[in-house]
């Protein structure tokens, strides 16, 4: 729960993707955030999640399809302050792109969870984060064929600062009020369970690296 900037997208030229790396990295310095570069091979097998709709309209039920997998991951992961990670990473074709650990499974090497609709939650950090943070996805935007951003707190499309900052402590309001004696109440009363409390708010959800490829800055020495 929280504001969350959700985006996809696919770049025009995967070419380009040196000269927005540069721009991204001076964007980041300009603004004292930290990034690392990813230049790696990812070989062996993708997971995806495909989402089915039942005959009814209402039930979606997923399943997961393993293809197999020989490319280049390359970008930059960068960490705004008190804020979830922002991954502006990309396949060999250019789309936006995650290579995560498989859900739910051991890390074994080869294995690959693939994620192409990112989000990053910008909840507990502050409308200027969140504005920075919009301000580099303007840079994929200025190379890509397709970028689809859903911004919870509204400023992608407005650029509205004032509306962004009303929905953030409104959400902040609803969470300390969630952890509170009366708000555990009526959240056991919603899930028809007991909760043990308190509720823990600001967490931040870290993304793990696959204990195989931690150790970043490996080039993936390819022309």
């Amino acid at each position: 729960m929280g504001i969350t900037i959700h985006y996809r997208g696919q770049l025009r030229d995967p070419a380009s993707l040196p000269q927005l790396t540069r721009e991204i990295l001076l964007a980041c310095g300009r603004l004292g955030w930290p990034c690392q570069e990813v230049d790696e091979r990812v070989i062996g097998t993708a997971e995806h999640a495909v989402f089915h709709e039942d005959p009814d309209g209402v039930t979606v039920r997923a399943t997961v399809e393993t293809t197999p997998l020989e490319g280049r991951w390359r970008g930059l992961v960068v960490e705004p302050p008190d804020c979830e990670t922002l991954w502006l990473t990309f396949n060999r074709s250019g789309q936006l792109v995650v290579y995560d650990v498989p859900l739910e499974e051991p890390e074994t090497p080869g294995r690959y969870h693939v994620q192409d609709q990112l989000s990053i939650k910008t909840q507990f950090s502050t409308p200027e984060v969140h504005m920075a943070v919009c301000s580099l996805l303007r840079l994929v935007e200025g190379y890509a064929a397709r970028l689809e951003v859903m911004d919870e707190g509204d400023y992608w499309e407005s650029g509205d600062r004032e509306t962004l900052a009303a929905r953030m402590e409104q959400l902040d309001a609803a969470l300390a009020a969630l952890s509170s004696d009366e708000g555990l109440g009526l959240l056991e009363e919603m899930l028809g369970r007991d909760v043990q409390g308190p509720v823990e708010v600001g967490k931040r959800v870290e993304r793990r690296m696959p204990w195989w490829r931690r150790d970043w800055g490996v080039s993936a020495e390819e022309n």
